[in-house]
């Protein structure tokens, strides 16, 4: 549609805006695409951001990247947002134990979770871990599933596989829960997308323990995450999961910071301001408004 739409252009054609939350060609090894699609893809992408008259990028790994694509376009830094909870909203309370891993089994290698469980488990025999979500490929949840398997037995039995989880069941399990982790290593795939799922578990007040790794490091800032420096060790991150575990009261301050802070900088009502004044600035042809991330 935007090819269609940049060929028909006049004076009078509206400008043509472009919203990035992910990079494609990142996606391209983990999907499989063949070689021919591949490169379509990664060309049909960089051509829509040199021809976009400004752009929206959900991290700031896509600001620079888009960029360095089309130095002259006008960049919005506009990261995923958050409605304030309703009065019913699925909320953590303290008292559980376990750890909480959202997953779509492309964030960490198999071997890497399992050595991060082999290690906590030493530490917290007790404890389990749920894994909730479905993979990008069936394939891959084998994987993450034989390693689980070498890491001994008693370990991987205190792993439960939850695969693709409703709200109902969330609610259930949000009592047992010490605190949720996303891990994530310091790859494209990482540093280019805005987790979703990350606001909303902060949201909900769940401890979490985060990789610092793109936008993650943003949404677990000024004390909403405890946040394990990019390109940690799984052994580091387990240790990191273990001392929140072991300190309720951590649990309950990461908990109260983690909503204090989603809702002052990640509320739509704020972000849609800097969106409306964003696309004003462009409608009228002056000076691009200020693109840095937030």
């Amino acid at each position: 549609m935007q090819w269609w739409l940049w060929q028909r252009r006049g004076r009078s054609t509206p400008r043509l805006l472009l919203d990035a939350d992910d990079w494609e060609q990142a996606w391209a090894p983990v999907n499989r695409y063949p070689r021919l699609l591949a490169r379509f893809l990664a060309w049909q992408e960089e051509w829509g951001i040199r021809h976009a008259d400004g752009v929206t990028a959900a991290s700031r790994w896509l600001v620079e990247q888009i960029g360095r694509v089309n130095p002259t376009a006008p960049i919005l830094h506009l990261p995923n947002g958050i409605d304030p909870p309703a009065p019913d909203s699925l909320r953590w309370s303290p008292g559980g134990s376990d750890v909480l891993f959202f997953s779509r089994f492309v964030e960490v290698s198999p071997t890497w979770l399992a050595t991060f469980w082999r290690t906590l488990h030493v530490q917290r025999p007790r404890t389990r871990l749920w894994v909730a979500g479905a993979p990008i490929r069936p394939d891959l949840a084998a994987a993450f599933r034989r390693e689980m398997l070498a890491a001994g037995t008693e370990a991987a039995a205190n792993v439960v596989w939850l695969g693709y989880t409703e709200r109902a069941r969330l609610a259930a399990l949000y009592p047992q829960i010490g605190c949720a982790i996303f891990p994530a290593e310091p790859s494209v795939l990482q540093q280019a997308k805005c987790s979703v799922r990350l606001a909303t578990t902060l949201l909900s007040g769940v401890p979490v323990v985060a990789s610092a790794v793109g936008e993650q490091a943003a949404y677990g800032a000024e004390g909403a995450a405890q946040l394990v420096p990019a390109g940690a060790r799984p052994e580091e991150f387990a240790a990191t999961v273990a001392a929140v575990l072991a300190a309720p009261a951590a649990q309950t301050t990461l908990s109260a910071t983690a909503r204090r802070h989603l809702l002052e900088q990640y509320n739509w009502p704020t972000l849609g301001g800097r969106l409306h004044a964003f696309y004003t600035e462009l409608c009228k042809n002056t000076t691009p408004v200020d693109n840095k991330p937030l």
